[in-house]
């Protein structure tokens, strides 16, 4: 583990985990509905985000830290991006409380990487 590893950053991967799981289970429910391409970009963005955020733990560097931090706030971004397509499309199903939940993911890593910065 790192020295950037506490309490919150664990809470953080918790959060990240539970919310990857939450877009796989969501992007079954598009394949279902036969939206495939939407549904297989959640996948990539939304796993990629969950990956990096749970690599975070075993990262030695701040710098590392912080573009892994960065790169998993940016795969975040993109996951939320389709979250808003579906959203607003009438032929998608809604994402119920995802947006949310990636918003909030959002604001916690630029908070972290924020705290990390100014340490």
């Amino acid at each position: 583990m790192n020295n950037f590893y506490n309490k919150e950053q664990e809470i953080l991967i918790r959060k990240s985990f539970v919310f990857t799981l939450d877009i796989i289970h969501y992007a079954q429910l598009l394949e279902e509905k036969k939206k495939n391409f939407i549904a297989k970009q959640l996948l990539v963005f939304g796993t990629a985000f969950g990956e990096n955020m749970h690599n975070l733990q075993f990262i030695k560097s701040e710098r590392s830290y912080l573009d892994k931090l960065e790169k998993a706030k940016k795969h975040a971004q993109k996951t939320k991006y389709w979250l808003q397509l579906c959203k607003y499309s009438n032929e998608y199903p809604k994402p119920n409380g995802l947006l949310t939940e990636v918003g909030e993911l959002i604001e916690t890593i630029s908070l972290s990487s924020y705290q990390v910065n100014k340490n």
